[in-house]
């Protein structure tokens, strides 16, 4: 079985390869999850109304659910106990990620207004695919599932060493900044 969780090198490795896909948010979420170890769902359900940039804090107090979900019928939820709701103080890093996840998000509505599609949804939540739609554990899972693969081809040739890790979501909480 491979491992799941990284070791610095790996998660710049990872990050260089994240990076280079399509959706930006993806990478900007992954720096979420190294800056402040939350879950995916906590992260989803994330909107500006939680963030206190002034601080540089977040509110984590509700989870979006959407396992087996239509994007349509993702919902809410309370975290999983009363522990899980928090405030999280942000390192410098997040904070940039925050603000260009806001800016892209400001970009896409405006995109959304001038061309407007049945695809595309309106969002309140930061972390976005690239039809608007909150990302979800399944669908991050299927990014991180991608570079996992291209990864186990090319890193060995790329980076020098052979990629035997298998990411999901969750690695990156055991790379949380703030241990």
């Amino acid at each position: 079985m491979k491992q799941k969780f990284l070791d610095e090198r790996e998660v710049r490795v990872f990050l260089s390869e994240l990076k280079m896909r399509r959706n930006q948010n993806c990478y900007d979420l992954v720096l979420f999850f190294i800056g402040t170890g939350c879950r995916i769902g906590e992260a989803s359900a994330l909107t500006m109304s939680d963030i206190d940039f002034d601080n540089h804090l977040i509110t984590i107090d509700k989870l979006l659910q959407a396992h087996d979900l239509r994007v349509d019928d993702f919902y809410l939820d309370t975290t999983k106990t009363e522990a899980g709701e928090r405030i999280k103080q942000l390192p410098e890093f997040v904070i940039k990620a925050l603000k260009r996840v806001i800016e892209r998000n400001k970009d896409f509505d405006e995109h959304m207004e001038n061309f407007p599609s049945q695809f595309f949804r309106n969002s309140d939540f930061l972390f976005r695919t690239e039809y608007s739609a909150p990302i979800a554990s399944h669908s991050f899972r299927e990014i991180l599932g991608r570079v996992n693969k291209h990864l186990c081809l090319e890193c060995k040739e790329k980076y020098g060493f052979e990629w035997i890790k298998n990411v999901i979501p969750h690695s990156f909480a055991y790379s949380c900044t703030e241990k």
